[in-house]
């Protein structure tokens, strides 16, 4: 009697946790990869990937370095730095981090003298565009993205920790039904 019954509660847990877990697996989709490709190639297939897709690898690091000549728009497209004409109602930025160390320094002179200037507060090797008003709504957009990358790790994790604890869920399962 307590058999069917356990058996009946694993297994309604596993499937409620089972939609989050096709979720993950569904937006872990998003991996690429950009070896052994021309730096067009790889211009090419950064733009083409979905926004989040383009987001998620960023927040795991796994974009490749900018192309000499391009650099990352605030969507994380990469665009020629010789076009980078920002809207005025648009604000752009380079993170030189993403730039060949041996460009860093000729990039860097070449967008100070250009206009771009970083910003003190956020202590990151980050070039902003002319256009940039780094006041208040732009930080504030920063600082929400990161908070959102932040918890985007954090619940990965969770996940992770929850596939573990259904792997040990089976196997008292399995257990339980050997005898």
């Amino acid at each position: 009697m307590l058999k069917p019954l356990v058996i009946g509660a694993l297994l309604g847990l596993m499937l409620a946790w089972s939609y989050p877990a096709g979720a993950q697996e569904v937006t872990s989709s998003c991996e690429a990869n950009f070896r052994n490709l021309t730096d067009e190639q790889v211009v090419e297939a950064v733009n083409a990937l979905p926004d989040e897709c383009r987001f998620e690898l960023d927040a795991a690091g796994n974009l490749p370095a900018a192309p000499e000549g391009y650099g990352y728009a605030e969507d994380l497209t990469l665009v020629p730095l010789s076009f980078w004409q920002a809207p005025a109602n648009r604000c752009y930025y380079l993170d030189l981090t993403k730039i060949a160390e041996s460009t860093v320094e000729e990039t860097r002179e070449a967008l100070v003298s250009q206009g771009w200037y970083p910003d003190p507060s956020d202590q990151a090797e980050t070039l902003y565009s002319p256009s940039c008003d780094l006041g208040g709504e732009h930080l504030e957009q920063r600082a929400t993205l990161e908070q959102l990358r932040a918890l985007r790790a954090e619940v990965d994790t969770l996940r992770v920790e929850v596939r573990q604890l259904l792997a040990i869920i089976e196997g008292v399962i399995n257990t339980v039904g050997q005898l």
